[in-house]
């Protein structure tokens, strides 16, 4: 009976204890600016599956690739991002990316899992969801959806998440100009103001 109430204990602190997913805008000052209310960030729901850095940060490139089919996002021949910046480490030995790539790609069509596993060839660190362009969810929305794993969750080994379409659209058309390199920051903070109450 003991270990069948803290099992149920268990489960219920895992609840309690979901990760909330952001981005915060570093680059361009531009981009920046259009996320003032928020503070720069841009809050989202974070995948139940890959490999989310919890209570930690990560640094990067967001990228885009325009779908040929219909933005599916769901095959590797389906869309193209530019590779990563990369630097020669110690004398030519290996290369180093100077800046993780954060690929974004169109929520629809096929599963999350697919979605990140296509991107992950294609070079991705991390994965941006964005929600269906007919979608109407807001950003406090999108936080209560659950980014679930089709089954095949468990080879996938970098975080994503999942964003607002209003928030996505302007991400993408500043990703989109050649002239704009948008960095932003990833974070999965542990939310610890809250109290568990157990029975």
């Amino acid at each position: 009976m003991k270990a069948h109430v803290a099992l149920r204990a268990t489960c219920f602190l895992g609840l309690a204890l979901r990760a909330c997913a952001q981005i915060r805008v570093m680059s361009p000052e531009g981009l920046v600016q259009v996320f003032t209310g928020s503070k720069g960030r841009i809050e989202g729901s974070t995948a139940t599956f890959g490999a989310p850095f919890y209570g930690e940060r990560i640094l990067g490139r967001l990228v885009w690739g325009d779908s040929i089919h219909n933005d599916t996002h769901c095959l590797e021949d389906d869309y193209e991002v530019p590779a990563p910046d990369s630097d020669l480490v110690s004398h030519g030995q290996y290369q180093e990316v100077r800046l993780i790539h954060i690929v974004m790609v169109r929520r629809g069509k096929c599963s999350f899992v697919t979605k990140v596993k296509v991107a992950r060839q294609k070079g991705a660190h991390a994965v941006v969801i964005i929600d269906r362009e007919n979608s109407q969810l807001t950003s406090t929305d999108i936080r209560r959806i659950i980014v679930a794993d089709d089954g095949y969750g468990d080879t996938v080994d970098i975080p994503s998440l999942l964003i607002s379409k209003e928030d996505g659209e302007v991400l993408v058309n500043f990703a989109k100009k050649t002239n704009n390199q948008v960095i932003v920051e990833m974070a999965w903070d542990v939310p610890t103001k809250h109290d568990v109450l157990m029975d």
